[in-house]
């Protein structure tokens, strides 16, 4: 009896210890698991602060460039001295100011892709402040039509940085998501580990699966309201987003249906034409046309400032103000370019738009063409392939951007032999970047083009976009490409 006794007694002490010790590690667990829980909300909480702090960084900096600009382009138009004085010290206050919200940016819990992203953006910010540094030299110095020529290209630039920094934000919300992601699985798992073993606790000791449910619902009515809220902002961006993409499809079929057709373009018997234009977004900014009236040929070529919707519309605005002129037979280069740029002026101050573009036209007619307007280079090609640029910053101004350009515009004439030729095209050409960062650059366009020039205009086109898309590799491309290919096909003598 004795000895049963005291065999009882061993079995209870193990059955008290073992009872002890897995209560001890339930305990434990459901401490950890609740610290899972706290740390996760942490995370969270922590991620939104930091993309506020990263989105308010970056919206600022964005700000300051416009602001910049705007600032250079005040200076363009003052001619009182000091009054250039004071605007230079606020266009001072933005850069300074630009440079210490990067700094702050750099600070913060980047990832390697930010941080390269934000690094790239360098080169291009030092580009622009030297731009910019050189249109108000030309301005202090009483150069203004040279600071308004320059700052057109300070404004190319400053977009460039703006889209780097929209490029940055977009990195920003596709870490956060990656984040986000993580930490939902962190918390359906530790949930799926807190719920096993609260069950296991349940059969030791109500006390403390009742504590261990307690705490686990409050952190996970907090997590579920978090993950609704989401939900909901997800819910309203993607209807947004569809009714963008609608919206987007009908201006970029708009485009689409107003461009030159083939058959239009076969039908010019003097000149072979070929073309195209490769937007970079689902609606470019990119402007050309070709149209006949009256024997005579007008070629336009053009680049909106930007992408996206605003820019489309302005393409359309600025096809339809050629149209209805040559409909209303204004053949003067200087008239014809200063009424289009008052109606696209008008426009773009109703729309309260900060877009302009650059714009080139030419006027053929039995070999001659006469070339008004400021855009990129022309290249004229002879008959064994040479090719000559001519530069058009003389011969116009920024479309959209003044009032009055009358002033400013002037026409360059060119006579066109037997298989002899003109190329357009805007800067998505020239500026495509690789991998490297490197240009595809103005000489490699002109050695591209001189190979080829025995072929027709249709084969040089493909060679040339072929050759661009060789140099960009696997990258993107940051604009529109939009290219002309003109080749005379009859020998045409004009005096």
């Amino acid at each position: 009896m004795q000895n049963h006794t005291t065999l009882s007694k061993r079995q209870a002490v193990l059955v008290l210890l073992g009872f002890i010790s897995i209560l001890s590690v339930l305990t434990l667990a459901a401490i950890l698991g609740l610290s899972s829980l706290t740390t996760v909300n942490q995370q969270l909480e922590t991620l939104v602060t930091e993309n506020n702090v990263k989105y308010k960084l970056i919206n600022y900096m964005r700000d300051l460039v416009r602001e910049r600009i705007i600032s250079v382009y005040n200076i363009t138009n003052m001619t009182d001295p000091f009054e250039i004085d004071a605007e230079w010290e606020k266009f001072s206050e933005y850069a300074r100011e630009f440079l210490k919200s990067r700094e702050q940016l750099y600070h913060l819990n980047l990832s390697p892709h930010e941080y390269q992203l934000l690094e790239n953006q360098k080169a291009i910010l030092a580009q622009g402040q030297a731009t910019l540094g050189k249109v108000v030299d030309y301005a202090q110095s009483g150069q203004m039509n040279t600071a308004k020529q320059l700052l057109a290209h300070a404004q190319i630039i400053s977009n460039q940085i703006i889209s780097e920094l929209q490029e940055i934000r977009h990195a920003r919300e596709v870490e956060a998501e990656k984040s986000l992601q993580a930490a939902t699985i962190a918390y359906q798992q530790t949930v799926k580990q807190v719920t096993t073993l609260g069950g296991i606790a349940i059969l030791l000791s109500l006390s403390i699966i009742g504590f261990v449910v307690k705490r686990i619902n409050l952190q996970e009515n907090a997590l579920r309201y978090a993950l609704r809220e989401i939900s909901i902002l997800n819910n309203l961006l993607k209807a947004d987003n569809q009714r963008m993409e609608t919206e987007l499809s009908v201006t970029r079929r708009l485009q689409q249906m107003v461009l030159p057709k083939e058959y239009e373009l076969a039908g010019i018997e003097e000149l072979d034409i070929a073309v195209c234009m490769e937007p970079a977004t689902e609606v470019g900014g990119d402007y050309y046309d070709v149209l006949q009236s009256n024997g005579s040929i007008k070629i336009g070529i053009g680049d909106v400032t930007g992408h996206g919707l605003e820019s489309g519309v302005l393409m359309l605005m600025v096809q339809m103000a050629v149209r209805t002129l040559l409909t209303n037979n204004v053949t003067d280069p200087k008239l014809f370019l200063s009424v289009l740029n008052r109606a696209i002026y008008d426009n773009v101050q109703r729309m309260d738009s900060d877009k302009n573009l650059t714009l080139s036209l030419l006027d053929y007619e039995q070999g001659k063409v006469r070339l008004s307007g400021q855009h990129e280079e022309v290249l004229f090609i002879d008959s064994y392939g040479i090719v000559k640029r001519i530069d058009t910053r003389d011969l116009g101004f920024i479309v959209g951007l003044e009032p009055d350009i009358e002033n400013w515009i002037a026409h360059k004439d060119i006579y066109l032999q037997e298989n002899e030729g003109i190329v357009l095209y805007t800067d998505g050409v020239t500026e495509a970047l690789n991998h490297k960062r490197e240009l595809y650059g103005i000489k490699r366009l002109c050695e591209v083009i001189s190979q080829h020039w025995d072929l027709s205009a249709k084969l040089i086109k493909r060679a040339v976009i072929a050759d661009v898309h060789n140099h960009l590799g696997a990258m993107r491309p940051m604009d529109d490409i939009t290219l002309i290919v003109i080749k005379q096909r009859a020998c045409v003598i004009t005096s």
